[in-house]
């Protein structure tokens, strides 16, 4: 028996790198709106956050999602799966696993494998802070203004704080679990206002010129 789950995991996996073939390293980006739609409450200290991760190859097939949640800023005894809505792509679910210690919280959120590198999975948030010290207002990294957002890591540290995530393509194998056959991980940063994107994509396009002249 045990032999022919091992042949089993060898072919799931055989397939499982062939489809993601050209895939693997890949690299991706998350951006974080902690306070999407201004729904940021000082007496409830909830608020909505709004998530998005990208990945830099269209090969790759991405089917989970992971994020962190610190107990140093979160109210983890409130967060429940209830709390995470899916926006894109459709169909998708989400789960949260603790750790042994009981310090985090991980969200997994997962469902039919996507190769749409352009168009993010987009995840939104139900949270409740510690306490009011976690909201901050402050100079954005991004936009050089005040009365923007960030999360402290720790009462006092006038710094924005990220959380850790990973995209992944997992295989589900009888008597083994999840096992993930390509991932790429990072922190989340947060969004950049508008006029700031425009003028990285003016740069972008300036770059561009420069090449063909060249």
């Amino acid at each position: 028996m045990r032999k022919l789950l091992l042949i089993v995991v060898g072919v799931l996996l055989v397939l499982g790198v062939a489809s993601n073939a050209m895939a693997a390293p890949f690299t991706s980006t998350g951006w974080v709106d902690p306070n999407y739609g201004n729904t940021w409450n000082s007496q409830t200290l909830s608020g909505t956050a709004r998530y998005f991760f990208y990945w830099d190859n269209p090969s790759v097939t991405v089917n989970e999602v992971d994020i962190q949640f610190e107990g140093d800023i979160f109210n983890l005894s409130v967060l429940d799966a209830t709390d995470f809505t899916v926006v894109a792509p459709d169909g998708w679910n989400t789960a949260l696993y603790t750790e042994t210690s009981g310090v985090y919280h991980w969200s997994l959120s997962s469902g039919d494998g996507i190769t749409s590198a352009d168009d993010p999975i987009i995840v939104d948030v139900n949270y409740t802070l510690l306490s009011e010290s976690r909201y901050y207002y402050g100079n954005n990294v991004f936009a050089g203004e005040a009365e923007l957002w960030n999360w402290l890591e720790a009462q006092g540290v006038n710094s924005p704080w990220s959380q850790k995530y990973e995209l992944a393509f997992k295989v589900d194998v009888p008597g083994y679990g999840r096992l993930t056959v390509d991932s790429s991980g990072g922190s989340t940063a947060p969004v950049p206002e508008p006029a700031t994107m425009a003028l990285l994509g003016m740069g972008v396009l300036g770059l561009v010129g420069l090449k063909r002249k060249a």
